[in-house]
């Protein structure tokens, strides 16, 4: 029984040696994964003053018409083939060998460097989606009539029964059958159309099915040199259409040879193409024909609005500005006649202290005016009533800063103010 008990006990403290250790371990790895993470230093790299380009600038061209794309000022002409093979692997040998030598022949045409591009987009069953719902719609209103018509003829049969004819009710009987046989064509046909539109329907909103889209790019450049005398911007286009269609149409030939089906794109197909390679995320997002058919084009117009706007912004700051100053120099004015007005009724104290000085002592001159500063005052106010515009304006040729010969009106400063008031105190006075 102690030996049992031993064992246990050896046992309890081998098991809590492994937890600790274990827990020992644990505990230095996570360690070292805080550490390896503290040391991932954030990016603050500032990107805003990198040198950015428009994604239209991977993709130069000068133009994209008449099933070519245009570049190199108007020398250079590209033409696009787009096709679609088979499995080959899945033909028997005796195919796969014509195949291949067929293909022989189609690399025998190129005699000059051509661009092979393959690439993958979303299968795009919005066409087909449509075909099927205009049909369903045009099967459904065919039937709506048939059954119309089976209303109105048994209705009629119900009412004069009676009074017709054999030859009449057999002609009755006769068009409901047909009708009758109608109305079953169209019920199977509008039970395919919908199973056939819910599939597609199905497919066209998957967003991992995609297809191959593989073309063949050739081009033709104009060269002056193999010409005897220079050609007209309109006679190297016309030229450049009659060497792509022949080199197109060599091509597809050729490919036809193998049992691939290829057709040459046109202007559309050609923009679409530079559409998924330059922008492939808005060009899966918004199909060529609904940009097309939208008034993406004739929303852009030129208008004489904005610079209307900053005309009218402009001269609003220049009035505000206007009376800001006009206000600045009325407070000015009314600044330094106010220092003006307690200058005189510091002299007028002192006149009045010395005329009683002198009156205690002796008689005051005649000619000497005692100083009225009230009045002075009222003679101040309305002289620098100017700057307000509300009347009281004296001569332009006396006012401080104006032109005699010219008449134009300047904006007088406050040491040309303060000599012109020095002159009204010493009017007044």
């Amino acid at each position: 029984m102690q030996q049992l008990m031993d064992l246990l006990t050896n046992i309890i403290y081998g098991v809590m040696v492994v937890l600790i250790l274990g827990a020992v371990i644990v505990g230095i790895l996570y360690w070292r994964r805080s550490k390896a993470r503290a040391k991932i230093k954030e990016d603050t790299t500032d990107y805003s003053g990198f040198n950015r380009h428009n994604s239209t600038s991977f993709v130069p061209f000068d133009d994209i018409k008449d099933d070519m794309i245009i570049t190199d000022n108007g020398t250079r002409f590209v033409g696009v083939i787009k096709c679609q093979g088979f499995d080959l692997y899945d033909e028997d040998l005796s195919t796969q060998a014509a195949t291949c030598g067929r293909y022989m022949g189609f690399v025998n045409t190129i005699t000059k460097p051509i661009t092979y591009r393959q690439f993958s987009k979303p299968i795009d069953l919005e066409d087909k989606v449509l075909m099927y719902k205009d049909a369903y719609g045009k099967v459904e209103s065919e039937l709506y009539n048939v059954q119309e018509d089976l209303n109105e003829i048994a209705a009629n049969l119900k009412k004069n029964l009676s009074v017709m004819s054999e030859e009449e009710s057999a002609l009755y009987r006769e068009h409901l059958q047909e009708l009758e046989k109608r109305q079953e064509a169209l019920r199977f046909r509008a039970f395919h159309l919908q199973s056939q539109l819910r599939v597609v329907e199905m497919y066209s909103q998957s967003k991992v099915l995609t297809i191959p889209e593989e073309t063949y790019v050739f081009d033709w450049k104009y060269d002056e040199l193999d010409f005897a005398s220079d050609m007209t911007d309109e006679e190297i286009a016309e030229r450049a259409k009659r060497e792509l269609s022949a080199t197109a149409s060599a091509k597809i030939r050729a490919l036809s040879n193998c049992n691939v089906r290829a057709s040459r794109c046109g202007t559309m197909g050609l923009i679409d193409q530079c559409r998924w390679y330059s922008s492939p995320i808005s060009a899966a997002r918004y199909k060529l024909r609904d940009v097309m058919k939208s008034s993406y084009f004739d929303d852009i117009v030129s208008s004489t609005s904005l610079h209307d706007l900053r005309e009218a912004a402009v001269q609003e700051e220049k009035e505000k500005s206007d009376l800001e100053f006009l206000r600045e120099m009325k407070e000015s004015a009314e600044d330094i006649a106010m220092r003006a007005i307690h200058s005189l009724e510091n002299v007028y104290s002192e006149a009045s202290q010395e005329e009683a000085r002198l009156a205690a002592g002796g008689k005051l001159d005649k000619k000497q005016k005692p100083v009225n500063a009230p009045e002075v005052r009222k003679n101040i106010d309305k002289r620098v009533d100017y700057a307000d515009g509300e009347g009281g304006l004296p001569d332009k040729g006396n006012i401080p800063g104006n032109s005699e010969v010219t008449g134009e009106v300047q904006h007088p400063t406050g040491d040309d103010m303060g000599k012109y008031l020095d002159e009204i105190i010493v009017e007044e006075a």
